[in-house]
């Protein structure tokens, strides 16, 4: 497999590719009484299996392809098998993963953990400190693929999708970080 630099005029052959997900569990957030300003997630088992299809809005992001985007693509024998698009916000030094997306029958076989380390190493390239995506809450094979390949659960916005779902972020340290030691008085 190789991963390559892709372009605008990639987007209409990977939106061909399957990148729905089927999910049993779900994080479910809990927030405490008002007072507390407490919020936490929880995995729940889903009554039934739920299957998504890819976000519409791919369609729009791959479609406006910026010039601080970049397009990672996966291929095997000259064929799409996954896509990653990272836009580089160099203020913040942040890679912000807007889409990552492998084929379905090609799953668990290395080709997003392979997207997420090539776009690691562009990032440290660029100078960046960390990635961050997000995710729904209902895509909970994403949420341990993600937890798989280092990133740590950072925050949530409450309000972030079109129908109101919430949004989980996720991050990824780029850089050296060494552990926090407790502060001695």
């Amino acid at each position: 497999m190789r991963i390559r630099q892709g372009w605008s005029g990639d987007a209409e052959r990977l939106l061909q590719l399957d990148g729905s997900f089927e999910s049993q569990w779900a994080w479910q957030m809990e927030e405490a009484a008002p007072a507390r300003m407490a919020t936490s997630f929880r995995q729940v088992r889903l009554p039934r299996p739920l299957r998504v299809e890819y976000p519409t809005e791919a369609r729009e992001l791959l479609g406006r392809l910026r010039r601080e985007d970049y397009l990672l693509i996966a291929e095997e024998e000259d064929q799409a098998r996954g896509y990653l698009l990272m836009e580089a916000q160099e203020w913040r030094r942040t890679g912000w993963v807007h889409l990552l997306a492998v084929d379905r029958p090609y799953r668990r076989r290395g080709t997003g953990k392979a997207l997420v380390e090539a776009a690691a190493s562009l990032g440290q390239e660029k100078g960046l400190w960390r990635l961050v995506l997000e995710l729904q809450t209902n895509n909970y094979p994403a949420i341990c693929f993600c937890q798989q390949v280092g990133f740590r659960f950072c925050g949530f916005s409450s309000q972030y999708y079109a129908n109101n779902d919430i949004a989980l972020f996720f991050t990824r340290s780029l850089r050296y970080e060494p552990p926090l030691r407790p502060s001695r008085p």
